[in-house]
């Protein structure tokens, strides 16, 4: 690969490039800019020197004619790493045959397939020396972006697989699963989703969900919530116009069925929402509360907290008064980012390495 000539005037962006690249401690880094900047000129030379270094780069573009295809962008990205797949595990391997069309069957929830996304990179990466995988997703903090919050969900990986995990909501259910599974050094877990287990559902979660859960149909549909329902269920600890500037900006239609699978986990044997608490040979994990939160009530995580009784590993919780479910990306972000750093170090793993991720 190559870009098509020298890039004149970018010799700082491309000297931090080439020191990301050649770090040994896992990072993840999004590069932002209007179009037109040379953005993908920047990127080619980032593969270039990843390549240089022994390093296995996997990459993947958006493009719009796809936009319509199922699982476009996720073969693209895993398109080169499939002949791996093979040594994974057979629900595993599954999932990948069905929906990347090899074999028929009903489509895996978007919790099982992500589990499965990074069970493949884990192997993957082992076999190479480093596995670079630069991801964006919405909001992203960057150097010159102070005002946007950190990454909903984030995995940072290190030469041995994932070092630690970072999940908000479905995302945090995703992180304590791949950390039962011992996929990762670490986890976070914001706000997170209902694990199986959990009993408790007080009646503002029942009110929260109610978009969605109160018409069976929206299992096989994507939904997208209103102002009024946003505000309820994220938005509830802010002023109105925050709540509503958030809501129009993050929110898009979401799948139902991560949210029927999460509220009906205590009737379904081999529930995706299952996690392995009891393990007792996983890495820390801090779970955090927003004790305002309507969507996911402080009383379901300090219940998920309990189930981790019987593991020595480490557990701890901690509770934001005042804050809800848009305690990621609202005003009052930088506490919650900074609090899961500091907990990071405090467990021996390089948290603060991340400026510009």
């Amino acid at each position: 690969m190559g870009h098509a000539g020298p890039i004149v005037g970018r010799e700082r962006e491309i000297g931090e490039l080439t020191a990301f690249v050649a770090a040994v401690e896992g990072r993840a880094l999004v590069l932002r800019g209007e179009p037109g900047v040379g953005k993908s000129a920047l990127l080619d030379v980032a593969a270039e020197r990843a390549a240089d270094l022994g390093q296995r780069v996997v990459r993947a573009a958006g493009v719009e004619a796809e936009a319509g295809l199922a699982f476009a962008g996720l073969h693209q990205l895993l398109h080169p790493l499939l002949a791996d797949a093979g040594a994974l595990e057979p629900a595993t391997r599954a999932a990948f045959d069905i929906v990347f069309g090899r074999s028929t069957g009903e489509p895996p929830s978007v919790m099982t397939l992500g589990v499965a996304v990074l069970d493949l990179l884990a192997l993957a990466s082992g076999d190479s020396p480093r596995l670079d995988l630069v991801t964006t997703a919405a909001p992203a903090m960057t150097a010159d972006d102070s005002d946007a919050g950190p990454l909903f969900e984030r995995a940072v990986t290190h030469p041995a697989g994932v070092d630690f995990l970072i999940g908000h909501s479905f995302g945090g259910l995703i992180a304590q699963k791949l950390l039962g599974k011992g996929l990762a050094r670490a986890a976070v877990a914001v706000d997170p989703a209902q694990i199986k287990g959990v009993r408790a559902l007080p009646p503002a979660q029942l009110r929260a969900g109610f978009p969605v859960l109160g018409n069976p149909a929206n299992r096989k549909r994507s939904v997208s919530l209103t102002p009024a329902q946003f505000r309820f269920g994220f938005g509830n600890a802010l002023e109105p116009a925050e709540s509503d500037a958030l809501h129009e900006r993050f929110t898009i239609p979401s799948p139902g069925r991560p949210l029927f699978e999460a509220a009906f986990a205590a009737f379904t044997r081999h529930s995706p929402a299952e996690v392995a608490t009891r393990n007792p040979d996983r890495g820390p994990l801090l779970l955090i509360s927003g004790q305002a939160d309507h969507t996911v009530p402080d009383v379901v995580t300090r219940a998920a907290y309990k189930l981790y009784g019987d593991s020595p590993a480490v557990t701890e919780l901690k509770q934001f008064p005042d804050r809800g479910h848009s305690l990621t990306v609202d005003h009052g972000w930088r506490a919650v980012a900074e609090y899961a750093l500091d907990w990071l170090d405090r467990q021996g793993i390089q948290g603060h390495d991340t400026a510009h991720a």
